[in-house]
């Protein structure tokens, strides 16, 4: 079987769905200013190098904390309904058409939460997801990673276990991924890789990017 892996954010979606999902809470009015402000001070951080994605986003997941399957699961079909076409490649897209054709197996290899990486892979026809996996109980939504964080680390890793699992080609097998992507994009046999502007972020200043976010936010108060 021929496999075909694409990574989500920075290289299908030209930004980072993290922050994408962050804006559209901000847009609903579903973060309170309390989370508002200590979120966008993590952000400082984390632009600034004192704190890690992780953080990031464990502080926007935990927006959510308390909420049932149900209202998650209408929060993010929510946020897949407003996401533009213009947010994603659209050669990537034509490539995943055209794979599916052809028998790859596709596989979505993501950071993002799995709230809402499951959806965009559904939405978009992979064939399996391998996403950070968060955690419920009592189905409330505990606001927070569960076990292994899905990270450039780890990502090899699990695409390991996947082919060792598997019955795959790799002859014939193909990732598309953005420079941290390097190291699993390795155990493939062709590598497509996107490079970014300054790590993926925004050339505009920390303050300015925090004002504007600032300013969506108390434009709907």
């Amino acid at each position: 079987m021929k496999l075909s892996v694409y990574d989500l954010d920075h290289t299908l979606c030209r930004k980072s769905t993290l922050k994408l999902f962050y804006q559209y809470l901000l847009n609903k009015r579903i973060v309170s200013r309390k989370n508002f402000i200590s979120i966008n001070l993590l952000y400082l951080l984390f632009i600034s190098g004192i704190v890690n994605i992780n953080k990031m986003r464990d502080s926007i997941l935990c927006i959510l904390k308390d909420k049932s399957r149900e209202e998650i699961s209408g929060i993010t079909e929510g946020f897949l309904s407003e996401l533009k076409t213009a947010d994603f490649r659209q050669e990537l897209l034509e490539a995943l058409k055209l794979e599916r054709r052809k028998g790859y197996f596709l596989l979505l290899l993501t950071g993002a939460p799995d709230i809402y990486a499951h959806q965009i892979g559904k939405k978009f026809g992979f064939d399996k997801v391998i996403s950070t996996k968060t955690e419920f109980k009592n189905d409330k939504f505990l606001g927070r990673a569960l076990g292994v964080v899905c990270n450039n680390r780890e990502k090899p890793k699990l695409l390991k276990e996947l082919i060792d699992g598997g019955d795959f080609d790799l002859s014939s097998s193909r990732g598309y991924g953005n420079e941290e992507d390097a190291p699993w994009l390795s155990l493939l046999s062709k590598a497509t890789i996107y490079k970014e502007i300054q790590g993926g972020r925004l050339r505009s200043s920390p303050s300015f990017r925090l004002f504007a976010l600032a300013g969506s936010f108390l434009r709907q108060l």
